[in-house]
């Protein structure tokens, strides 16, 4: 879905905290991948949320979304129509956030994205001390 959408740029890296080796048995994987969250995410130049359709509350994802709100990072968030939480995490952002647009589908998500990077990658052209300008 993501080529399909415009990511096959070869200067777009897309991280997801869905780790194929992570074992349950393992008592130190939950921390490891914790921190791993932690680093990659304060890194990041975009952070993406998506809050599926379930009756999951998902706690540590919505903490972490206060936790991103707060920060400078550009955010996309979509928040699925039957998200137990979706009305509770729309007015947060709303206030932490004012011109975020919260999206109810994962394309429409993945779309802001894809805007996002357009304007800064447009707003790094129109820098005149870019490194690209020099």
């Amino acid at each position: 879905m993501l080529a399909a959408l415009g990511f096959a740029d070869p200067e777009v890296a897309v991280l997801t905290p869905r780790g194929s080796s992570f074992l349950v048995e393992d008592p130190n994987a939950e921390a490891q991948q914790v921190r791993w969250e932690h680093r990659h995410v304060h890194r990041a130049s975009l952070v993406l949320f998506w809050f599926p359709e379930s009756e999951s509350h998902q706690l540590i994802a919505p903490y972490e979304l206060g936790m991103m709100a707060a920060e400078p990072t550009p955010l996309a968030v979509g928040v699925g129509p039957a998200y137990v939480r979706r009305n509770n995490l729309v007015v947060q952002l709303s206030l932490a956030r004012p011109g975020l647009t919260v999206q109810s589908r994962l394309e429409d998500t993945i779309h802001q994205v894809r805007a996002v990077l357009d304007t800064a990658v447009d707003a790094a052209e129109d820098n005149p001390y870019s490194a690209e300008q020099q």
